[in-house]
């Protein structure tokens, strides 16, 4: 049974009590740049799971990886193993910034792949029968990220900026967002900017009392063992829901925990996030300011623990 074709989200959650999203971040995000259209360009987790189907297959040509993160450097050293002649990777962030754990980055230059910071893709080049022959890039002058993970960055002026890297098969590892919004048609749930369901990260719960969502639909692309820390709240809090207690009386947060509201917050429209934090206020039983009062300034953030 597919959820989205052949029955709907709506209908599961009118068929039982509780539901819980937890439908990770499968959707490969794209470069919308021209040439994007060519042959020999994929997004990692199709080329990734073509090397799995498929053991056979060999690269024999340069290779060119777009994105700076720990699934950059897994298909980066994977287009070197199946027989690549030499693999470049390049990425938005400097040296010091780029997102991947450092025993990756140690580990696919240990392996041959070369690095080239600081760099933001242009437009690909393509030849006659319509396939990919090199990526065009320009250097980053500026380049800044948030505490919320939003990035901003500002491009070089000269004209040696900009810089042609030769490649026949191209690699977009530049993250992956949720299913389309469309899935969640007639809950009445928030989408941040990024494509994650908004929530409370105390109860998981997605303003719907009875709707809850754990894992990578949260949180955005994330470890295994995070999205598995997240379902185990999950399921908890859906526990605490069926017999009428409090969360915090099951020993997954503080008893002492302040309210805690989503770090989503930042990424929704402004005129949801009145909206979110008032939802948010009266789920936990605390009265929510009156109508044209100005929203509190502090949000106070706590980080559930574990069951003693």
């Amino acid at each position: 049974t597919v959820v989205g074709r052949d029955i709907t989200l709506e209908e599961l959650r009118h068929e039982h009590q509780a539901l819980i999203i937890a439908i990770g971040c499968s959707r490969p995000l794209t470069l919308k740049i021209p040439g994007a259209e060519l042959g020999g360009i994929y997004d990692a987790l199709s080329f990734l799971a073509t090397i799995k189907n498929n053991g056979g297959v060999r690269i024999t040509d340069d290779v060119v990886v777009i994105g700076g993160g720990d699934a950059a450097m897994d298909v980066a050293r994977a287009a070197l193993r199946t027989g690549a002649n030499n693999v470049r990777l390049a990425c938005l962030e400097g040296r010091n910034e780029i997102p991947a754990r450092s025993w990756e980055v140690e580990s696919a230059q240990q392996e041959g792949v070369l690095i080239h910071s600081g760099l933001a893709p242009q437009r690909f080049f393509g030849n006659r029968d319509g396939m990919v022959v090199g990526v065009e890039f320009q250097r980053v002058a500026y380049f800044e990220k948030d505490s919320d993970g939003q990035i901003e960055w500002t491009l070089a002026e000269e004209p040696e900026s900009r810089i042609k890297i030769s490649a026949h098969t191209v690699i977009v590892a530049i993250g992956q967002s949720s299913e389309n919004p469309s899935l969640y048609k007639n809950l009445d749930l928030l989408i941040t900017s990024r494509g994650t369901l908004a929530f409370d990260p105390v109860s998981m719960s997605c303003i719907e009392p009875d709707i809850f969502a754990c894992g990578d639909v949260v949180s955005g692309p994330a470890t295994v063992t995070e999205s598995m820390a997240s379902g185990r709240r999950a399921a908890g809090s859906v526990m605490s829901y069926f017999a009428g207690t409090d969360i915090a009386q099951k020993g997954y947060i503080s008893s002492e925990a302040p309210l805690v509201l989503s770090h989503a917050i930042p990424y929704l429209a402004w005129n949801h996030r009145w909206r979110f934090i008032r939802l948010m206020r009266s789920s936990r039983g605390i009265p929510a300011n009156r109508a044209g009062t100005k929203p509190p300034d502090a949000l106070t953030v706590s980080r559930a623990v574990p069951r003693p």
